[in-house]
């Protein structure tokens, strides 16, 4: 159990702890005591990773880890599976507190460093490090020094280093980049992906020369494709199970298919085939399903397109027209283990891995911290040149702006107002249809994975206008072809035409756009009974892709109901059939 301390004790000059909170798992690496060295730190028992979920009974008594998981299902509104896709949210509301985003980030940081002073006699290390995702915003970066802040590291203490450049760190430690040799990391985690292009400096340091991400992409993804493959086989072999998981499975049950599925998604990296479990605690009997590598890499195909699709976008914003020009292209993240994920990628450039991809990064953010304090975007990012040919390391630049100068943009306040090559390319507020304002009621058994059974709901998108209110980090779009530009507008028309059919209680118009594999996951049937009014905001467009005949919307929605307001993530998904798209899932990130 975390207690904040009430008077945290500045650190003594001494060893540096390094911490990867990662959305599904956090791992920590620290100097050895007897090498000196960085090292990884085991946080639970069982080895390296402990889970980033968070239990919060109150805000002054936050659980993590293991003992989270344990407690999730005696009070699930108290839960907090994946904290680190609330840090853009500002106060989150959870188990009746509103509480700042960092206050769970910090809970599992104070884990991390308990652990680790104890390994060093209880002696606190000197420095904290934290890593973060290349395209995260200042503010978001910001929760993470609050969260340093609260266990008493801030200043020149408390350090970021983004993933990217530790895991370049990492993967060149034991060979010289000449200056200007690039390389680039691709860093396929739990929730999303992140890939950077970066330069070798001439003082042993990197400079990313370009980046892209997708916050809505991830190992969690592939995850939720293969529970949909499983609702389709029991949807033919055992119904009535598949609607006892729908309707009534509690909590632990669910969580042990999802664990299911996700070693049955590991073990198909080494192995043709693996089983998946769903345990029907009615009866005390199991349904297991077999699931082949074959049939895995079908049903993951499009997104690892998009992956694909947005790694080459980033090579081609840092000016590579081949993979001739790029010394190595580094793989790690969990998710980079998956057979197709690697020969896909390699058809970019020449992949490389090493040591366990999941604790590429935090070993890595050491050795960037030991080697150059330009590798860093320290406590307070600074605006002054950093060292030959660099400037101050901030995030990279993304979709193409300043890319190919090589110049890294400084955190100031004016970025928020820049928009890139790319994004030009996208119809601008006052064209594109996110900036209209739309309201839509939708009908009892929709969207259950936003609102209750049965409930009206009312969406309203705001102008784009407002994201640089609510979120500053820039939205996030796949571009693959020169009318992608039409195809995001034609995807989000298509979603306020379903949305219009359902509400208007057209039957026969919802299901003619349906894709042919629609399942019903997130749906429930027609005549339940109405429960209650929701009223959901639509306030920003996270990201819109699209790869080929693929697309996905994600949105951050804002949902009040009976006096209570939650802000979620929802990604919508199409498929392209004889020209039209047509609408497949809603799923509640």
């Amino acid at each position: 159990m975390i207690t904040p301390p009430d008077a945290p004790t500045p650190p003594a000059p001494g060893w540096v702890l390094a911490v990867d909170f990662g959305t599904s798992n956090t791992a920590a690496a620290h100097t050895g005591i007897r090498s000196g060295s960085p090292e990884t730190l085991p946080l639970t028992h069982q080895g390296n990773l402990m889970s980033s979920a968070v239990f919060v009974e109150s805000p002054a008594t936050i659980d993590v880890g293991d003992v989270a998981l344990n407690r999730a299902e005696t009070n699930p509104a108290a839960f907090i599976s994946s904290p680190k896709r609330i840090v853009g949210q500002g106060m989150v509301h959870v188990n009746g507190y509103d509480i700042p985003a960092s206050l769970p980030v910090a809970a599992v940081l104070r884990f991390a460093l308990d652990r680790a002073t104890g390994v060093h006699r209880g002696q606190p290390p000197a420095t904290l490090v934290l890593t973060h995702p290349e395209g995260w915003s200042p503010r978001e970066i910001e929760v993470l020094r609050e969260a340093a802040a609260a266990l008493g590291y801030q200043n020149q203490s408390a350090v970021t280093v983004s993933e990217p450049r530790a895991a370049a760190h990492f993967y060149t430690r034991t060979e010289h980049l000449p200056p200007g040799a690039k390389i680039a990391v691709f860093d396929f985690g739990g929730g999303t992906l992140d890939v950077a292009v970066l330069a070798a400096t001439s003082a042993g340091t990197f400079e990313v020369i370009a980046a892209r991400g997708d916050n809505g992409l991830g190992g969690k993804n592939l995850d939720a494709l293969i529970r949909r493959w499983v609702d389709i086989q029991l949807q033919d072999e055992n119904p009535e199970l598949l609607h006892f998981l729908r309707t009534a499975a509690p909590a632990h049950i669910l969580r042990t298919l999802d664990d299911s599925i996700r070693r049955a998604k590991e073990l198909l990296s080494s192995t043709e085939s693996a089983t998946i479990s769903v345990v029907d605690s009615r009866h005390d009997r199991r349904e297991t399903l077999t699931l082949t590598r074959v049939e895995f890499e079908s049903i993951i195909a499009p997104e690892i397109e998009r992956a694909a699709a947005l790694t080459h976008a980033a090579l081609v914003d840092a000016g590579l027209t081949g993979p001739q020009g790029l010394t190595a292209l580094y793989l790690t993240g969990g998710s980079s283990r998956i057979p197709l994920v690697q020969s896909r990628i390699a058809a970019l450039g020449p992949i490389a891995t090493l040591d366990d991809p999941k604790t590429v990064v935090v070993q890595g953010a050491l050795i960037a911290t030991a080697q150059s304090s330009a590798a860093l975007t320290g406590p307070f990012p600074s605006t002054t040149s950093a060292g030959a040919g660099e400037q101050s390391p901030t995030r990279a630049p993304l979709f193409g702006e300043s890319a190919r100068t090589g110049s890294v943009p400084t955190h100031d306040d004016s970025h928020s107002s820049q928009s890139s090559p790319f994004e030009a390319a996208v119809p601008s507020a006052a064209q594109s249809s996110r900036s209209r304002s739309h309201g839509v009621v939708i009908g009892a058994g929709v969207l259950v994975a936003l609102c209750a059974v049965g409930a009206a709901v009312w969406l309203s998108t705001s102008s784009n206008s407002d994201t640089t209110t609510h979120n500053a980090s820039p939205i996030r779009t796949v571009n693959t072809a020169p009318d992608t530009a039409d195809d995001i507008t034609a995807v989000q028309d298509r979603t306020i035409e379903y949305l219009a059919a359902v509400s208007a209680g057209d039957k026969a118009q919802v299901a003619s756009m349906r894709c042919a594999g629609y399942v019903t996951a997130t749906t429930t049937p027609d005549d339940t009974p109405a429960t209650g009014t929701v009223t959901i905001t639509v306030k920003e467009f996270i990201s819109s892709n699209v790869i080929g005949d693929n697309a996905s919307v994600r949105l951050r929605i804002i949902t009040e109901k009976d006096g209570t307001t939650d802000e979620g993530v929802v990604l919508v998904e199409y498929l392209r059939e004889e020209g039209q798209w047509m609408f497949c899932s809603v799923t509640d990130q």
